[in-house]
């Protein structure tokens, strides 16, 4: 790294720092599900960047490298998933903090859920009838829900 110029040393020293900033955000923002799995296939792919695997192409020698079939298995395993619902597939709690209100709307202070996102505020019993649509929507929905 000696051998780059100055702009270069503090071009990849500004990168790495703006990384290792982001990583440690992340941290603290990330929900993992199975956190286990996930340091295994981090641990797996980390071992198998090291091995390559020459592709038939060209004779200019290119190279694939094995992890990409662990990153792969990981977005398959853990990729991401549509609303607030667990690894069976079932809606799951989500703890929020009300702010203000004015009985008609209520500030709603989460750092999950963000604005757009459908919630489900209900659960209809099995063999319970649906709530009645409002005059001049649609067809009732199956259980009680609110866009944020």
């Amino acid at each position: 790294m000696r051998d780059l110029p100055l702009s270069a040393r503090t071009y990849i020293v500004a990168a790495v720092a703006l990384g290792a900033a982001l990583l440690a955000y992340a941290l603290f923002e990330i929900r993992l599900d199975n956190p286990y799995l996930f340091v295994a296939l981090l641990l797996l792919s980390s071992v198998s960047s090291a091995f390559k695997v020459a592709l038939p192409l060209s004779a200019s020698g290119s190279t694939m490298s094995v992890s990409y079939v662990v990153d792969f298995t990981a977005l398959l395993l853990l990729g991401p998933r549509r609303g607030k619902y667990g690894p069976d597939g079932k809606p799951r709690a989500v703890a929020v903090r009300l702010g203000i209100s004015d009985g008609t709307s209520t500030e709603l202070l989460s750092a999950e859920l963000k604005e757009g996102e459908e919630v489900l505020t209900g659960t209809l019993a099995p063999g319970a009838a649906a709530p009645r649509a409002p005059s001049g929507t649609s067809s009732p929905q199956q259980s009680p829900r609110m866009r944020l």
